[in-house]
């Protein structure tokens, strides 16, 4: 069995664990995440739907009160779904890392999206351990790559990588990080690196533990149709002006772990590209009852105009 994901075709029986144990672990894992998201993407779509007609059918009684009611409906909706969804799918990916006992420490993972060309949180498989704004993509290595280039970031040691001047991110003091200098015993498995710490900027920590906040590998994968078998038509209809590279991504599905060489490029890289195309459904979904939706920006304009009266 094998599925195309977006630059790499997936085998599954390659994935995982060796042998026996990675057969035990893999049929039951992958029946789990593709019955839970059958049901969940057809219950979102089918109630995003049935929301997206009660605001049409507001838009034309023309009643403001009852339009921007209906506005909040849908984009309540929108969020708690897309909350849910993410969280039942970072546990599956936890477990998937659990069965690697590679650390005593699980990666983090989050979904991050763009907003007016800036990197902005949206959701966290832990509570948020840290203050980050919203910041430009060209402030972190890892997003301008993946946002110019189309594909999956992945670096497993972050302090050389920021030594030598080729990784930047706004919570790195890029000074402290070119002139970091490890002492042995922080380079052991599992093991905290003080002066690897020092190197990130603590104004912005709130009480973050060091296996959270400052992290050694990172992986992100994109979620985009980037590279995917599209017709000309769906294309035309589909991208606006501002999208006919097709490059549209939809947000970014990240990991990160505080040890060196966590991840494994070869199996982890395909299965964040699996999750990572399994969320796209849904944010697609969001995307096409909003932003290029033509009754949700009608009831747009409508509240924009009455919060001006």
């Amino acid at each position: 069995m094998a599925f195309d994901i977006n630059i790499v075709r997936v085998n599954l029986s390659d994935l995982l664990l060796p042998n026996k144990a990675r057969h035990n672990f893999l049929l039951p894992f992958v029946k789990d995440i593709i019955c839970y998201n059958q049901g969940r993407y057809i219950q979102f779509e089918y109630l995003l739907g049935l929301n997206h007609k009660d605001l049409k059918e507001a838009l034309k009684k023309e009643e403001t009160h009852e339009i921007l009611k209906k506005l909040d409906e849908l984009t309540q909706y929108i969020g708690d779904e897309l909350q849910t969804v993410s969280n039942h799918n970072f546990q599956y990916l936890l477990d998937y890392f659990k069965k690697q006992d590679r650390s005593k420490f699980l990666p983090r993972i989050c979904i991050k999206g763009t907003k007016e060309e800036k990197i902005i949180d949206l959701y966290r498989s832990t509570k948020r351990e840290y203050f980050v704004s919203e910041h430009p993509v060209e402030s972190n290595t890892g997003f301008k790559s993946v946002v110019d280039e189309g594909i999956y970031f992945l670096r497993n040691n972050l302090p050389n990588t920021a030594k030598n001047g080729y990784y930047k991110n706004p919570r790195l003091d890029d000074n402290c990080a070119r002139n970091y200098t490890p002492k042995r015993k922080s380079l052991k498995k599992d093991r905290e690196d003080l002066e690897w710490h020092q190197c990130w900027k603590k104004e912005r920590a709130i009480d973050a533990g060091w296996h959270n906040a400052c992290y050694k590998s990172t992986l992100i994968v994109p979620m985009t149709l980037i590279n995917n078998d599209l017709s000309p038509n769906f294309k035309k209809r589909f991208f606006t002006e501002q999208q006919k590279d097709n490059r549209t991504i939809w947000g970014f599905l990240c990991f990160d772990h505080p040890n060196v060489n966590y991840f494994n490029e070869e199996n982890d890289v395909k299965i964040g590209y699996i999750f990572a195309d399994i969320l796209s459904l849904y944010y697609v979904s969001a995307y096409i009852h909003t932003e290029i939706s033509e009754t949700y920006k009608r009831a747009e304009r409508r509240g924009g105009k009455n919060e001006e009266e």
